[in-house]
């Protein structure tokens, strides 16, 4: 009968949503499903930490790599000069030898009171005496011509190239500055280059005594204060000024030649070091130096372009 038959309806459903709401386990409830266990893949091992850096290990890995038949050849002499520096060459003589007396002779003097000391890591220096095999090997060893005819510093590779051929023994002591000069990591491109021409060829009285010597940029120089012709004008103003662009561009002559002149200049009263290592110290407030300058000689760098004019122009 109708009525019956919806009684029993509603019976069937009333059970069924009972089931439903029963919790898990209960009777009426759904079995659950049976839950599969995961195996978990078994983690690799930490890696072992890198070993200690080793100066002595590197500098000899540095004279096996040099004496690789692709780089100089079993032949290769090498000698270390101030605990991190390898002096590489194909064979003893020109330049070998003159460049390690160079550097044994001025190294200790530019660790005397000057700069903070030798580099913690090995730093490998490959001389050649020509263009030939300067340039034959900046393109096999770096796949690219080298960005000077005279030398250029790797900081990635930690590696010097010296072309002795055009500039003679003293392009050492230039590349040499731009490595050890990394302890001023925020150094102004000017002042890197002036220190390093500076230093190009040292008057040296002492074992610890070194000065910059007179060079070709001072002439350079003094043809620029009587016949102008470059958009820079030559005074410390506009020295502290210089933009990289600048000192690798078309002015980068003139750049060189102030710079130059200026740290001989401090060099001369024995204040260039105090300015390079108050600078070096207060990098992080003084990103010009001009403040830096004030401290260490009392006046701003625009008050003393006189003086210095003067003192170029009395020639040095």
């Amino acid at each position: 009968m109708p009525g019956d038959r919806n009684a029993a309806v509603r019976v069937f459903f009333a059970a069924l949503l009972t089931a439903c709401a029963a919790p898990s386990g209960q009777p009426g409830a759904p079995a659950e499903e049976a839950s599969t266990p995961q195996t978990q893949a078994p983690s690799s091992p930490p890696a072992p930490p890198a070993p200690p850096y080793d100066l002595a290990t590197d500098l000899a890995s540095r004279v096996a790599d040099a004496r690789f038949p692709a780089v100089l050849g079993p032949g290769a002499v090498s000698a270390v000069v101030s605990s991190s520096f390898l002096l590489v060459a194909a064979h003893k003589g020109w330049p070998f030898d003159a460049e390690v007396a160079l550097a044994q002779r001025s190294l200790p003097a530019m660790f005397h009171d000057r700069f903070f000391g030798p580099p913690d890591r090995a730093i490998t220096v490959f001389l050649f005496p020509s263009d030939d095999p300067y340039v034959e090997f900046c393109v096999r060893r770096y796949g690219a011509a080298c960005t000077s005819d005279y030398g250029q510093y790797d900081t990635v590779r930690r590696e010097i190239v010296v072309n002795a051929g055009p500039g003679g023994p003293t392009t050492l002591l230039h590349e040499l500055v731009h490595a050890i000069g990394t302890e001023f990591p925020t150094m102004p491109d000017w002042f890197e280059e002036g220190l390093a021409t500076a230093f190009e060829i040292p008057v040296q009285s002492g074992p610890y005594e070194i000065h910059s010597g007179p060079n070709k940029r001072h002439q350079m120089l003094l043809g620029e204060i009587r016949n102008p012709t470059s958009e820079l004008t030559v005074s410390l103003d506009q020295l502290f000024a210089v933009t990289r662009a600048e000192v690798r561009g078309a002015t980068e002559w003139l750049v060189y030649a102030m710079s130059n002149d200026f740290c001989a200049w401090l060099d001369s009263q024995h204040k260039l070091w105090p300015f390079y290592r108050f600078w070096r110290d207060h990098a992080d407030r003084d990103r010009t130096g001009r403040w830096s300058f004030e401290k260490v000689m009392g006046q701003r760098p625009e008050a003393m372009t006189d003086a210095w004019l003067t003192w170029v122009q009395r020639g040095r």
